[in-house]
């Protein structure tokens, strides 16, 4: 083994063809580093035997997991592509995508048109005689600042009543100031808006405003400003149970029914969840604007219930029952011992009003608007009035006409609904660019010679990208499921597939099938479908719908694409597994090779030492020889 060594790593003086500079500085260089022994760098050779081991098999490695990062990449372009191309499928596979209006107006100061899919060509007159509007009120007494307090900084509520209904709104303390008051206003969600206004007056300048919501069942007929706040209706426990957690119902599903005046909410509680703390989160999840908590202690629970202090109307009941109830069934059993008594306690509201009256002064009534739309009364508590003529809604901006003893009268204005052909084309458009750019990304990944930065080649040979390629390619070449008319496929309106497999489309000769055959065209592309299930294989489709569908089913997580990349990320895993115990075997290795090569630099410089012994013996003793 040492003279195999020797002969590969170290070259004889007298075969030698360097320069004695050469060979001197590498004796100093061994001489440094070893010092008496071998006169090999065994560190330097034991290194050189393990990459000569390793650089081969990590060479594979790497290449398998870069070929594979590549396929990762490659599918991830081809996905994004195609997903562009579902999206622009998307536009044009149900028969609502076709159906765009341009409408003309001949009133446009007095109301504007907006139409859907569910709208038809043809011509209607609108004449508006009153727009709906809301009740603006503001009070006698104007203020000198937006902070000045109302109540000494205690807190306060207002009553208000908007039609029938009677709600209540709580100032907190400190917020007793036209700006606080506005802020807790607009944020009850009772529908009202307000805001304060600069009047320009030298000294007190400022007035509160309140605007309802439009239409006469909307009303304000009044807010008055009580010196304290309301307290909410509670709804006490009847029965008390040991722990919070005990089962009510023997661990059957429940039905909480809250009746609030002469409405009914049900509250459903899931079997295993009969306890007063799921029962509790029930109900404060329901959005009644209930608050339960539970209360007692040492064994003896029970449920508190309080309804919402906003609501003056707000004394409520809570029925159980037992089982899924609902409004629709009939003679619900009860639980028999309930869990609550009766009705709640009655709102409690503030016994005094402040002296100065806010909110006295009605600026503006509100009120219905009135229209006739082809001749037909039409009453509404907005201005956005919908269906009026089926699929439009109408924006009321002024009245064209008069409204008097209820009738509606004057000169009507005209819109005309005419089906737009030029969307249409648009999106038919996008679909060719789309395919296209499909087309060529998937020709790039497949080029073993393309230029493309980071995916071009990354797929060249893939069979799964071919299979993709020529399953989409079908569907511009063959026929329609859904052929109509002399519409059977996408060359009959204009679009062909040229020699490098992209589409062309001819826009004239597509606009002429448009004008003259849209009902066709829109069989064709949709199937007449509307928001047909990606899922929905067996349907048939039109050219859209069922690409669509085909490449949906392409890029979902269990497609071929997914599928195919989720492969090839396992493998990279793999590999790289692969590589790290590489690694750690040609760590073992080099170790074992520097200990070999450690002990053999030993033995030879032992040698050498006897060696040089004997040689001295020798040279003594034919010293002594030649003395004598």
């Amino acid at each position: 083994m040492v003279t195999s060594i020797s002969s590969t790593t170290a070259t004889p003086p007298a075969t030698s063809t360097t320069s004695s500079a050469s060979t001197s500085a590498a004796k100093t260089n061994i001489t440094n580093k070893l010092g008496s022994g071998s006169g090999i760098d065994t560190s330097s050779l034991a290194g050189s035997l393990v990459e000569a081991e390793r650089a081969p098999r990590a060479a594979a490695i790497n290449k398998n997991i870069a070929k594979n990062d590549g396929i990762v990449s490659g599918m991830a372009a081809v996905k994004y592509v195609l997903s562009n191309l579902n999206t622009a499928l998307d536009d044009i596979k149900d028969v609502s995508d076709f159906k765009n209006f341009s409408i003309s107006n001949s009133y446009t100061d007095y109301f504007t048109a907006t139409a859907t899919s569910s709208a038809s060509d043809g011509t209607h007159s609108i004449l508006v005689g009153q727009l709906a509007q809301a009740t603006r009120i503001t009070g006698t007494t104007a203020l000198s600042a937006t902070d000045t307090s109302l109540n000494s900084g205690k807190a306060m509520s207002l009553k208000v009543t908007i039609g029938t209904v009677t709600s209540n709104i709580n100032v907190a303390t400190g917020d007793d100031t036209p700006t606080g008051i506005v802020s807790a206003i607009n944020s009850a969600g009772i529908g009202l808006s307000a805001y304060i206004v600069n009047t320009g007056d030298a000294s007190t300048p400022y007035k509160m405003v309140v605007t309802g919501t439009t239409g006469s069942d909307n009303s304000i007929s009044s807010i008055v400003s009580y010196t304290g706040t309301a307290t909410p209706a509670t709804l006490y426990g009847k029965t008390t149970y040991a722990t919070a957690a005990t089962s009510i119902n023997s661990g059957t599903a429940m039905t909480l029914m809250v009746t609030n005046g002469t409405i009914d909410h049900y509250v459903s509680i899931d079997a295993g969840s009969d306890n007063l703390t799921d029962i509790a989160s029930a109900l404060n999840g329901a959005n009644l604007g209930l608050t339960a908590t539970v209360a007692g202690s040492s064994g003896a629970y029970y449920l508190t219930v309080q309804g919402n202090s906003d609501a003056v109307s707000s004394d409520f009941a809570i029925t159980s029952y037992t089982g899924t109830v609902t409004s629709a069934t009939t003679s619900p059993t009860t639980v028999s011992y309930g869990l609550f008594n009766g009705t709640s306690t009655a709102i409690s509201l503030p016994s005094s009003s402040l002296s100065t009256n806010y909110w006295g002064t009605t600026l503006q009534s509100a009120q219905d608007a009135y229209l006739t739309v082809d001749g037909i009364s039409i009453t509404s508590s907005s201005n956005t009035v919908a269906d009026a003529v089926p699929g439009v809604t109408l924006s009321l901006i002024a009245a064209n006409g008069t409204y008097a003893s209820s009738t509606v009268s004057g000169t009507a204005g005209t819109i005309r609904l005419t089906t737009d052909t030029s969307l249409a084309h648009t999106k038919i458009q996008a679909f060719v660019t789309a395919y296209n750019d499909a087309m060529t990304l998937m020709d790039e990944v497949t080029n073993p010679k393309s230029t493309l930065a980071t995916y071009g080649g990354t797929l060249v040979g893939n069979s799964t990208i071919r299979t993709l390629r020529d399953t989409i390619r079908a569907f511009t070449i063959d026929d329609s499921s859904t052929t109509s008319g002399s519409l059977s496929a996408l060359r009959d309106v204009g679009i062909e597939i040229d020699t490098a497999g992209k589409l062309t489309l001819k826009p004239t000769t597509l606009d002429s099938v448009l004008a003259s055959s849209y009902s066709d065209v829109i069989t064709l592309f949709t199937g007449d479908q509307e928001a047909l299930s990606s899922y929905d294989t067996t349907t048939s489709a039109g050219i859209a719908g069922d690409l669509g569908h085909s490449i949906f089913k392409m890029i979902a997580s269990y497609g071929t694409v997914s599928v195919e990349s989720r492969n090839a990320s396992t493998r990279i895993i793999k590999y790289q597994d692969d590589l790290a115990a590489l690694e750690e075997r040609m760590k073992k290795l080099l170790e074992r090779y520097t200990k070999q090569f450690a002990t053999m630099d030993s033995i030879v410089g032992n040698t050498k030492s006897t060696q040089t012994g004997l040689t001295s013996s020798f040279d003594g003793l034919m010293a002594m020889y030649t003395k004598n």
